[in-house]
């Protein structure tokens, strides 16, 4: 995630309350919401047949990703696109926008790489009061194990020095994968 997602550590991730009411919603209960649902990772894609597609079709197309995705674990939420709060022009479509309430989001996790300006804005953010119950954390990159840790995060100087040791070292790291394929 953290690769794919945020700038290379550079970003956030927000981590939500999954039983919050928001993820819960039946899809007969309002026309607008889905239910949060676990992505399936199959060898094969997930075959329709134009005359006889079903919502559970629907689903799989939906809920399917391939099988060297499965180490995300993702979950997903669909929602009828006619319930968004707002759309955006874009092309070749329109984006569709849904609030999430923030009674829903328990904390904001932010990567090792971001700017001490980005930072700011996210703390910032977090300081009003409709997000004062969130959570602000950091994502670290172990110092001797393949592995990444989670941590709270309680001001830039909290950050700033690991920050820049993981900095150098992912830098030694890209120079080195660089290296190997040339």
């Amino acid at each position: 995630m953290w690769g794919h997602y945020t700038s290379s550590y550079a970003g956030f991730v927000m981590e939500f309350d999954a039983t919050h009411d928001f993820f819960s919603c039946p899809p007969d209960a309002h026309s607008s919401a889905g239910t949060l649902t676990k992505v399936n990772y199959p060898d094969n894609r997930p075959t329709i047949l134009l005359g006889e597609v079903t919502d559970d079709c629907v689903a799989q197309l939906l809920f399917s990703k391939a099988k060297n995705w499965e180490y995300e674990q993702e979950w997903r939420l669909v929602r009828r696109l006619a319930s968004a709060n707002s759309v955006l022009p874009g092309q070749p479509l329109d984006i569709h926008l849904f609030e999430i309430p923030p009674t829903a989001i328990t904390a904001v996790i932010v990567g090792h790489r971001m700017s001490k300006e980005n930072f700011g804005k996210v703390t910032a953010i977090l300081t009003s009061p409709q997000y004062q119950h969130i959570a602000l954390k950091r994502i670290q990159i172990h110092a001797s194990k393949y592995s990444l840790t989670i941590e709270d995060a309680t001001s830039w100087n909290s950050l700033d020095s690991d920050a820049s040791r993981s900095s150098i070292a992912q830098d030694v790291l890209d120079s080195i994968a660089s290296n190997k394929t040339r």
